[in-house]
């Protein structure tokens, strides 16, 4: 799991070829998007976890885990926004 979560971050974290303002848009807007599904994500899973109450669900969540979904997030939604952005010009 480390080793996912590492190439991950090495994704997340190159540059692209051409690195203007539309990127760094499309980099934000992406990054504010992970943020907001991974707060949904954590109280959902805390929700859920409190609505069982049966101490099957009872184990924290993992930090990798949480952060392997945090930039899977953060990449699907980039490269999905950016492939738009760039079909559309």
């Amino acid at each position: 799991m480390s080793l996912a979560f590492f190439g991950l971050f090495i994704i997340a974290s190159a540059k692209e070829k051409i690195e203007d303002e539309m990127i760094q848009s499309v980099r934000l807007k992406s990054l504010q998007t992970a943020v907001f599904i991974q707060v949904i994500f954590i109280l959902g899973f805390s929700l859920f976890d409190e609505w069982r109450a049966e101490g099957l669900v009872n184990l924290p969540m993992p930090a990798i885990l949480v952060g392997i979904i945090f930039v899977g997030i953060y990449l699907f939604v980039f490269y999905y926004q950016l492939y738009f952005k760039n079909n559309e010009e």
